[in-house]
């Protein structure tokens, strides 16, 4: 199995091969500095704190479809991007129209979470087990925030997010973690 630093490497050395214009809006000088892997999707984290994906955008599991996973605002379940794609800013409402500032990034069994620089939690893709920490099931297409409890009321403040299959944590200050 590769190390993480390989695979960023090599990422990387896939990007510079492939062409930049291949991504679109990919900035010049933007690097990859961390990578995380779901099930059948990849984020990237760039030093620019713009995160992008690829892969499937959903399938069948369940005897249901899901979709969302890329964060395109896509519902289509059978869209696959074999290149990067950047993902969109959801309720976060950027100028650019993407996810912004973001400092982690964590792929899920077949959703996605980002971590901003405020310490605020976005979550987005499947969720019919609660897994994006929403209050409801219903899947997301682009970028959402989770809040403590699942409502609005509460923000969640954190300096780390994982993932586990069906589940997340988000690591917060003095060791207390949010989760499913």
């Amino acid at each position: 199995m590769l190390s993480r630093k390989k695979l960023i490497v090599s990422i990387t050395l896939i990007i510079i091969i492939t062409g930049l214009t291949a991504f679109g809006a990919w900035k010049e000088n933007a690097e990859a500095i961390d990578i995380s892997g779901g099930e059948d999707h990849t984020l990237v984290l760039t030093n620019d704190k713009t995160v992008w994906a690829c892969g499937p955008n959903g399938g069948y599991t369940f005897q249901r479809y899901y979709y969302g996973v890329l964060g395109t605002g896509s519902d289509y379940w059978g869209l696959a991007e074999q290149t990067l794609v950047r993902v969109h800013d959801g309720n976060m409402v950027t100028a650019s129209g993407y996810l912004e500032e973001i400092i982690d990034v964590s792929a899920g069994w077949k959703h996605s979470l980002a971590l901003d620089v405020n310490g605020s939690v976005w979550s987005w893709g499947w969720n019919s087990w609660g897994q994006l920490g929403v209050d409801d099931d219903q899947y997301r297409t682009t970028p959402v925030q989770v809040f403590r409890g699942g409502s609005s009321s509460g923000s969640l403040s954190a300096e780390r997010v994982s993932e586990a299959y069906y589940c997340y944590l988000c690591g917060a200050q003095r060791g207390v973690f949010f989760g499913c």
